[in-house]
Order: structure tokens, then C-alpha cells, then sequence
């Protein structure tokens, strides 16, 4: 062969050898003309992790000229693009050339990268950016209207904590404990019909001690949230009215329409009489019965009501056959009409000065004719003509009205 062939040959495969030797080594090293910042190969990408798991990544730091400081700052990903969060700074006054800091944090959703930067001695830097990507979001749990506190439950009766766990991924399991006396007394589990939205129902008969019910959903990834429903004590008998998603106060009440005020009765003993009444001008009027459920010691609270104009605060009071109450007011902070209402207008189908035949809600005096509508054609809703020798509502173009 030919002296001139076999010298390039030799050197191709040699440069081949150094570059494949590059792609299989260990170390990611960062790029910069600052300190070196290595980690393991398998930490480049984090790829399939979920909402929670607990990472560690080591990490090496190198420099000849002495590290000065090693900072850290994770970017995730918004809905207006991506942001980057504050940045920790890990400062050294005794300029190591060598330097080794564990990684520790906790996946939270939508995380793109960990980012990596570190100043030398002589203020060069390097970076290294460890990529994040298939992050699985937690199942998540709900419990019924928003409920997952109870002040009281009754010895020896039938407790129900319900609610549905949903998940992006397929459920693996659910499961619950009760806790008695601060210690877990049950276990058990929910069967899986619908691995992505899934109902439960747990049903205990309540022991003496009772603390909590404790709901753990996992999908097959191992991702797992947990949620309690916490219990406030035991008792023989009372009753407590629940309102859903725990409100202290009614935001708003309609005029003109049925209202409705809904949660939970539970009682020690079956409810006789479940009643609302409502405050104007600082005083409660008549009592109206509100439909009592089955079974009557516990059942779902569905109030409907007519707010009236002034009114206050609603009241709803539960009677169980032991004679015990249970008295629940909410504020009222707005109330509104659904339906705008004039009275004394008059229109016509006539044209001409003072033949009022357009009408706008929103501007007095509500009514205008040819003289004054196109200045206000902008607040104007409708028209009334006659057309083809037809009555007709006609839209608030009145640029012809004349």
C-alpha cells in the first residue's frame, strides 16, 4: 500500500477512536471558559419523573484558579413562555480548586431545567443546564363539595367521606386509613372502575377516638397524592350543618331568580325540622322549611331561596328529635339583578320629532326620537317601526332614522 494512504489511514482511524471514546464517557462537562461543572451522564435528562419525586444530583466543580462562587436558578415554563426563578449564590472567600455540592429538590409542575453556573477567582463562568422533560402530574383528589373537615361525628353511626380522584395517567390504587386516637386503626380500598376520574365512597362506622379518614390515590407511576379529611371529635349526639366548599359568607344573591345554598346535615340523631330565614333592616323574618333528606340524620343540604332587596345575611337552623340545634348565618356582601326593569316607557312606530321610537337601556332619559338618537346611536339597543305594514324591532342603526 501505498506509504501516503496508510499515513492518512492511521490518522482517521485515530481521530474516530478519540471521538467515539468522547460520546461514551460518564461525565457531562459544562461548556465556558470559567470553572469545570461535571455530573453523571444519566442526570443530562430527566426524563419521566413525577410531581414530587425527590431528586439528588451530584455535582463536581473544578477550577485552577479557584472557585469564587457556585449559584443555581430553575426555569419553568408559564403561560406567557418560560421564567426563571431566583437564583441561590453559593459564595467562597477561600477560592477551592476543587469543590462538591449535592442537588437536592422536589419536582413541582411544570419544571423545564436546573441551571447550573460557576464564577472563578478571576470572574470567568461556565454553565450547565440539566434538562427536565415528561414530568407526570399527581392524581388529584376532591372531596365532596369541597368538605374535608367535620367538627362532629356520632359514635356508632355511619360516616361517609366521599369525593373522586382524577389523574392524567392510569390509577394504580386507591386506598384510605382511619385514624383513631392519632394511630392508624383501618386500612382498606377503593375498587378501580375508571382508571382517570374515579368516585369513592368510604363508609365507616364511626369508633370512639376518631381523628381523620386519610385518602391516598397512586398512578402507576408511583406518582401519590394524599389528602385527609380531618374530624373535629365524637360525640353521642348534635348537629352540624356543612356548607359546600366551606364559605363564611355569600358573595353574591341574584333578585329574579331562585338562589341555592347548598352542603350537608349530619346529625346523632334524625333531624325534625330544617329551616332558613332571611335579615333585612337588621332583623330575621318568618322561618321557611327547607326539604329534610333520607336518612334524616344525614343527607345533602339544598337550600333554594328568594333573595328580597336589603337583604342581609341568610340563617339556617337544623333540629334533631334530642331537641339539639345547630344555628348557621352567612352574610350577604352583594346582590344582584339578573333583569333590568323600566317602567313608564313609551313607544311608538311613528317617525319624526318627538315620536319617541328607539330605546336604550343604558341612557337616560331611555328614549329618544329623530332629533336626539343619532348623537346617542352608540347606547341605543333597539327601534320600533313599521315595515311592509309590519310591526318590527329593528337594531340600533339609526343612521337613516330620519
Amino acid at each position: 500500500m501505498n506509504m501516503k494512504y496508510l499515513y492518512i489511514l492511521v490518522v482517521f482511524l485515530t481521530v474516530f477512536a478519540t471521538l467515539s471514546g468522547c460520546k461514551s464517557r460518564e461525565w457531562v462537562e459544562s461548556r465556558g471558559s470559567g470553572p469545570t461543572i461535571t455530573i453523571a451522564k444519566e442526570f443530562e435528562n430527566l426524563q419521566g419523573i413525577n410531581v414530587g419525586d425527590k431528586i439528588t444530583i451530584p455535582v463536581t466543580v473544578k477550577s485552577p484558579a479557584g472557585i469564587k462562587r457556585f449559584s443555581y436558578f430553575f426555569i419553568t415554563e408559564t403561560a406567557n413562555g418560560t421564567e426563571s426563578g431566583t437564583p441561590v449564590h453559593l459564595d467562597r472567600t477561600d477560592f477551592p480548586t476543587e469543590l462538591t455540592q449535592n442537588m437536592e429538590f422536589t419536582i413541582v409542575p411544570a419544571l423545564l431545567e436546573l441551571v447550573l453556573v460557576s464564577f472563578d477567582k478571576d470572574n470567568n463562568s461556565s454553565e450547565l443546564h440539566i434538562k427536565m422533560s415528561d414530568i407526570r402530574e399527581l392524581p388529584v383528589i376532591t372531596f365532596q363539595g369541597g368538605i374535608k373537615f367535620q367538627q362532629t361525628v356520632f359514635r356508632e353511626r355511619h360516616f361517609h367521606v366521599r369525593g373522586t380522584v382524577a389523574s392524567q395517567e392510569d390509577l394504580q390504587s386507591i386506598t384510605f386509613k382511619t385514624i383513631v386516637n392519632n394511630s392508624v386503626a383501618d386500612e382498606g380500598s377503593v375498587p378501580l372502575t375508571n382508571k382517570k376520574s374515579q368516585p369513592f365512597d368510604v363508609d365507616i362506622i364511626v369508633p370512639e377516638g376518631l381523628n381523620a379518614v386519610v385518602i391516598t390515590a397512586k398512578n402507576i407511576y408511583n406518582g401519590t397524592a394524599i389528602d385527609t379529611f380531618k374530624v373535629g371529635g365524637v360525640a353521642e349526639d348534635a348537629v352540624n350543618i356543612l356548607i359546600a366548599n366551606n364559605i363564611t359568607a355569600i358573595q353574591n344573591v341574584y333578585l329574579d331568580s331562585v338562589n341555592v345554598l347548598r352542603g350537608e346535615i349530619m346529625s346523632g340523631s334524625d333531624i325534625v325540622t330544617l329551616t332558613y330565614a332571611i335579615k333585612t333592616s337588621g332583623a330575621y323574618g318568618a322561618e321557611q322549611n327547607i326539604p329534610i333528606g333520607t336518612p334524616r340524620n344525614a343527607f345533602p343540604l339544598n337550600a333554594s331561596f328568594n333573595p328580597v332587596a336589603g337583604m342581609e345575611a341568610i340563617r339556617i337552623t337544623a333540629v334533631n328529635e334530642s331537641g339539639l340545634d345547630d344555628v348557621l348565618e352567612l352574610p350577604v356582601n352583594k346582590i344582584n339583578r339578573r333583569l333590568l326593569r323600566f317602567s313608564n316607557i313609551v313607544l311608538t312606530t311613528e317617525i319624526g320629532p318627538g315620536k319617541n321610537n328607539w330605546f336604550a337601556a343604558w341612557k337616560a332619559p331611555h328614549v329618544f326620537d329623530i332629533t336626539n338618537a343619532a348623537a346617542n346611536q352608540e347606547m341605543i339597543d333597539f327601534g320600533t317601526i313599521i315595515y311592509n305594514n309590519a310591526f318590527r324591532f329593528v337594531p340600533p342603526f339609526i343612521y337613516t332614522a330620519g
